[in-house]
């Protein structure tokens, strides 16, 4: 899971410096985690019947261990442009997941959204307009 969130961050974070969000290097910008304002938390989270119901204790257990893993992170995933920020207008207010639910079995993990659309052409036709490839 630590990989996987360090990879995350990076992309992110170079994303946030390509639209203007954040100035310099992606280096200097993880190392003064100055991409904390947008993306505030870990990457990955629990989902499940067995993380709320019966298996509570076990569930938990198991992400309190995960979470140590990430330093503490709390485990969401998004990256969150709040409208109090001091940057452009046009991203105020702005928030994006794109997730899947991934069940990790004996046979490996099975990606259970494979079929969600995530290519920004295909949220827009679901979305009906031009808003995600003008920010």
């Amino acid at each position: 899971m630590r990989s996987a969130h360090e990879v995350a961050l990076r992309v992110l974070t170079a994303g946030l410096i390509d639209i203007g969000l954040l100035r310099g290097g992606v280096d200097e910008a993880l190392e003064t985690e100055a991409y904390k304002p947008f993306y505030m938390h870990g990457t990955g989270h629990w989902i499940g019947w067995t993380c709320t119901t019966s298996a509570r204790t076990r569930c938990a257990t198991a992400r309190r261990s995960a979470r140590s893993s990430r330093d503490g992170r709390d485990g969401r995933a998004g990256l969150y442009i709040n409208r109090d920020l001091d940057v452009d207008e046009r991203f105020k207010g702005i928030g994006v997941r794109i997730e899947d639910d991934v069940l990790c079995g004996p046979n490996g993990p099975d990606v259970l959204s494979e079929g969600i659309p995530k290519e920004i052409a295909e949220v827009e036709e679901i979305v009906g307009s031009g808003a995600l490839a003008r920010a």
